[in-house]
């Protein structure tokens, strides 16, 4: 630990917080510069576009909770006979007849009249047929368990069956009121509930699956205005069966009402109608918008082509007998679904950092001409991209300088080693010499006692200054 702070400590403070940048190559090309601020331009300005055309500033939340509720009204005019009172079905059985048009009211009409939401089934045709009273050990086809009442296949063989058109049903009207719940995450900017009925919303039915104001009826635009027009029924959203089933024709060129077109249902009888087989118009209420600066929705009616729809009644009659009423109609169904959104500003945030990488684009384009497209491509590459050295050289040069070092280290010290060794030599023998000189001068004997030899001190040249490696 202390070996590595005393590393650190060692370092100099600029080397070690230096700030690394990339290098920026200026290409003085004026067609390379257009290019570029063009491409900017025209994806900046797409960016903007998305953002506030496709509302990405909102913060969007789907209908949690909401409720559907329609209506019908009709009143009955036996003066006004359609001609397809007098136009029978195709394929009677052996036992039908057809008996022409009923002048039903809505409450007729709608089954059931109250009571069902998200959903309105509407007749269009009835079937009718009555079994015969309980007799024998057979006392009541509801409570006795000895007898089961006939269903209607059964009783079309051995019971006659009329067959009867609703008249007008075209001219029916249709009251629609709904409301939607949408829940946010709470914060101090939005609320966390937003409630909404049709009331306080704009709205308008598409026609032909198209939601095209040029093409819109104007009868079928809920506004302010309708909203407070005081002739209005309780201001909600009205309209007739015709209507409805005009615009919900996606396969036409304009909005046409022909319940009488043949049916491609696989239960349909051939040249069966729509009004004889009955059908499903799948009906979305689109919201969409600002839950501060307002609410819109858009009917989307479309019908759903192979299908047919049919209900079957039962009525106890007094006399214990079962009036079998099967019902074949138009079943519209509503969906609530879309977004309505608040404003937020992260959510704003977030989509500018994910479009402004969309500019990343342009610099693609423009690069990838100059490198590859325009004339000077070669300049341009030259001026774009710098090589080092090989940095592979570098460092075997490192490791061949440290060999080196290394090695005149051992030279010298063994040189120094050899130095030492002679001069300690002739030391010795100038002491021997002049011992023996006096002994025989007739000195007193003595030992001579060789000293004990001191290890010199080793004295190395200074080396050097190594060399600047450069890089």
């Amino acid at each position: 630990m202390g070996n590595s702070w005393s590393k650190l400590r060692a370092q100099d403070p600029d080397q070690l917080f230096a700030y690394s940048t990339y290098k920026v190559v200026r290409v003085k090309d004026r067609y390379l510069g257009i290019l570029y601020y063009v491409s900017t331009f025209a994806i900046f300005a797409y960016i903007l576009s998305s953002i506030f055309m496709q509302q990405l500033y909102l913060k969007k939340a789907a209908p949690t909770a909401g409720f559907i509720r329609a209506s019908a009204k009709l009143t009955p005019n036996p003066a006004l006979v359609p001609s397809y009172c007098s136009i029978a079905p195709p394929s009677l059985g052996a036992n039908e007849t057809f008996g022409g048009c009923l002048h039903w009211a809505a409450e007729q009409i709608a089954y059931p009249y109250d009571g069902e939401l998200d959903t309105l089934f509407l007749t269009t045709r009835v079937n009718i047929a009555q079994t015969l009273p309980p007799s024998g050990t057979c006392s009541n086809y509801f409570t006795d368990p000895h007898c089961a009442p006939p269903a209607f296949t059964q009783l079309q063989g051995v019971q006659p069956v009329t067959t009867y058109y609703i008249a007008n049903v075209e001219e029916l009207s249709i009251q629609v009121d709904h409301g939607v719940l949408l829940r946010y995450s709470s914060s101090y900017s939005n609320p966390g509930t937003v409630t909404k009925s049709s009331k306080s919303m704009d709205g308008r039915m598409a026609q032909l699956c198209d939601d095209n104001a040029k093409t819109r009826d104007p009868s079928l635009v809920w506004n302010a205005a309708y909203r407070s027009n005081a002739s209005t029924t309780n201001h909600l959203d009205t309209f007739t069966l015709g209507q409805i089933v005009g615009a919900s024709n996606c396969a036409a060129k304009t909005p046409e009402v022909n319940l009488d077109a043949v049916s491609n249902a696989d239960g349909a009888k051939p040249g069966e109608t729509l009004r004889s087989s009955g059908f499903v118009i799948s009906t979305p209420i689109i919201y969409n918008g600002d839950s501060t600066s307002g609410v819109t929705y858009s009917y989307i009616p479309a019908q759903i082509n192979g299908t047919e729809y049919k209900v079957t009644q039962t009525i106890v009659q007094p006399d214990n007998s079962i009036l079998y009423i099967v019902r074949h109609g138009i079943r519209i169904v509503f969906v609530q679904t879309g977004e309505i959104g608040q404003f937020d500003f992260m959510t704003l945030l977030q989509a500018l950092v994910a479009a402004t990488a969309l500019l990343r684009v342009a610099s693609l384009i423009v690069e990838t001409l100059m490198l590859w497209v325009m004339p000077h491509r070669q300049l341009y590459d030259k001026a774009k991209f710098e090589s080092t050295q090989d940095f592979s050289d570098i460092r075997d040069k490192q490791e061949d300088d440290k060999r080196q070092k290394k090695l005149n280290f051992i030279t010298r010290t063994e040189q120094a080693e050899r130095e030492v060794g002679v001069d300690a030599g002739d030391s010795d023998a100038g002491s021997e010499r002049s011992s023996s000189g006096y002994q025989q001068a007739g000195g007193p004997s003595m030992v001579r006692v060789r000293p004990a030899m001191v290890q010199p001190k080793l004295v190395f040249p200074t080396p050097a200054a190594p060399h600047e490696d450069r890089v």
